[in-house]
Parts: structure tokens; sequence; C-alpha cells
């Protein structure tokens, strides 16, 4: 596992345009952050107040109409709530360029134009978590179905089987945009770079591989490569780009979301951790999901026919299972797996243990 301090461009303006389509700001954050009880707020907001003035920058150098801003970078109706816009028409198009980004917005482009329909349809179903196991291709016909079979507004079907059958009509308004975006990121990147040092020695202070396991639910795969990115607009969010055949996988780590996660569970405290693990385990699904991974690793598909429940739907509940590291995931090839991350739910079972049986506790220990 290897640690490259390089932004990518293309992916740090596909979240910016989402940020700003939902109005995800850094004073939106802060808000985010103080209803959850983080009282200690100023620390962070001084490692982002320099972020916040570029964000007002790149807005003024790239005007938009909310309209147009919404419909391409907006996260369609019905999906799981983020930060960056990853269920957007843009977002959902570009993506699988991000990994083979090496500067060039018009090779991105043209990547994305040159799909052809089985290819195109393979990488939404990706991103949509409808793919069958391995597959990175899929006939329009199976495409369509699945879409047609998801748990969310009609509207949002209408959108991915429009950007699925007319991606030149998305990609014909999202290049300009991206264009001026990226061009006003390069313009500001002598900021972006300084801002990021802190994580960067954060980072390699911890050790990549140490760090990761901190700060997500993600597990290496011993005979896969890893390569860690800064995600500067991502913020709070790790994301793993798909897989290059040959190359590392590519994970692109947000860099305020190891002192998020501290402020979070210092506001919180052990109670509060033992008290939500219950609270999550109490929903009935999940805590068969929990007990259908003890002793093996599934995917969401695989998860979502075994319990009869939208792939969305299934998205939700490990969504909060991986961010109570109740479950852990491993990235293979271009697929997502989950298990039971053991170590943590047996530190979360001692925990529990020592919080409703001090007594005992005590009793063992004479």
């Amino acid at each position: 596992m290897e640690y490259l301090p390089i932004l990518n461009l293309l992916l740090e303006a596909l979240a910016y345009l989402g940020r700003r389509a939902a109005g995800n700001t850094i004073e939106h954050l802060m808000d985010r952050l103080r209803s959850n009880g983080v009282a200690q707020t100023d620390p962070l907001f001084r490692r982002l107040g320099p972020l916040e003035e570029v964000y007002q920058a790149i807005t003024q150098a790239v005007p938009l109409a909310e309209d147009i801003l919404s419909a391409l970078f907006g996260n369609l109706p019905g999906f799981p709530y983020n930060t960056v816009g990853s269920y957007s028409p843009g977002f959902l198009l570009l993506f699988p360029q991000v990994a083979k980004y090496s500067g060039s917005l018009a090779h991105a482009l043209a990547g994305a134009q040159a799909m052809g329909p089985e290819e195109l349809a393979g990488q939404l179903a990706l991103a949509l978590d409808i793919a069958d196991e391995g597959a990175t291709t899929m006939p329009a016909d199976t495409f369509s179905a699945r879409v047609l079979d998801l748990s969310v507004p009609a509207e949002s079907k209408v959108a991915i089987l429009d950007l699925f059958r007319r991606p030149q009509a998305v990609l014909a308004q999202a290049g300009p945009v991206l264009r001026q975006t990226i061009a006003a990121l390069e313009a500001q990147r002598k900021t972006l770079e300084e801002i990021c040092v802190p994580f960067t020695q954060a980072l390699l202070n911890t050790g990549p591989a140490d760090f990761i396991d901190q700060t997500s639910g993600l597990s290496a795969k011993p005979d896969l490569g890893y390569r860690l990115r800064p995600f500067l607009f991502g913020l709070d969010t790790n994301l793993a780009t798909p897989q290059i055949p040959g190359e590392p996988v590519q994970v692109y780590c947000g860099i305020l979301r190891g002192p998020i996660q501290q402020a979070l569970s210092a506001t919180r405290g052990p109670e509060y951790q033992v008290y939500h693990a219950i609270k999550l385990l109490g929903d009935k699904t999940r805590f068969d999901i929990l007990c259908y991974l003890r002793n093996r690793r599934a995917y969401g598909q695989e998860l979502s026919a075994k319990f009869g429940l939208s792939r969305n739907t299934i998205h939700h509940h490990m969504s909060k299972l991986l961010a109570a590291r109740l479950v852990s995931c491993t990235v293979d090839g271009n697929r997502v797996y989950y298990t039971v991350d053991r170590e943590s739910v047996s530190d979360l079972l001692n925990r529990q243990r020592a919080l409703l049986l001090p007594q005992a506790e005590k009793g063992e220990a004479g």
C-alpha cells in the first residue's frame, strides 16, 4: 500500500460540483457537526477556512444556472444520501474515467464517449450496484430491466435510462462546465496542496495501511495493490475507484475524515457507541445481515437476493454497519465485498460488558 500526495482534479471537480448542487458548503458541514453535539468545531474550521475561500473563488469563476447545475450534478432522487453528488448523471457517467485521468479532460470525455453500450451499461451497473459478480459489461436489455427494478422514483429511472441511451447529451453539457472548474482548480493548485499538508503528515505518521484501517471499513486484500490519494472536496468521504486491470486499487481519502470521526467519538463517548450499535442491530434486517456475514463475505447484489431487498436498501443498511465498524469491506476487482469486522465487534462486546456489568468485571478481576 502506497500514498501518492497528488490531487485528481477530475474527481475534485466532480465533488465540488456535487457539493455545490446540493448546497453542501463548509458552513453546512460545520452546522451538521454542531447538530451532532460537536461543540469545539474551531480547530476543524481553521483547517477548512482556506478551503472555503477556494470554494468561493471557484464559484465566482464558474457561474452556473441552478437548473443546469442540478440537472448535471445533483443527486437523483431516491438514492442514498451523499455529499459529493455520486448519484448524479455527470458523476455516474464520468467516474469510471477518474482512475485513468492524467490531466487531460479531453481524453476523459473521449473515453466516456467511446464506451460501447454493453461497457457503459456495465460501468453504470457497477456504480448502481446492480452488476453481476465479476462482470464489467452488461447487455442493454438486462441493464434496462434492472434499472426498472430499482426502488427509486420513476423520474430517477427515466434519468438513468436516458443517460445510458444518450450519454453524449450529458457529456456535451458537462464538458464545458468541468473544463471551467478544472481550470479554476488549477489556478488554486498551490493553495489546495498546502491545505493537504496536515493530512499527508498525519497519514505518513500513522502509515497508509493503519490510516485506512482507522478511518474506514476497508480491509486491504493482500494480493492487490492499493494506492491512497488525498480527496479534498470529499472531506469526510473515502472513495475507491473502479480497478484498472494490472493497476493498484485507488482509494481517495477525505482529508478531514479522521479528525471528524475523532471529534464525533470524543463528543459521544463510549456509552453512545454502545447505544448506537445496539440501536443499529435493533433493526431485524441489519441483525440478520450481520449474522449472515459471520463466516462469509458477500457483495451487494448477493445480499439483495438473499434478503429480498432492493439494492438501494442493502446499500443503506451496509453504510450504517460500516460507519459503526460492525462490518468491513474489501475491494476485489470492481466489486466491494462485506464481512463482519471481528476485531471491532469483539471490542464492542468488551465495552458493552464493562459498561453494563462493571461490578461483575471487578468481581471477576478479584
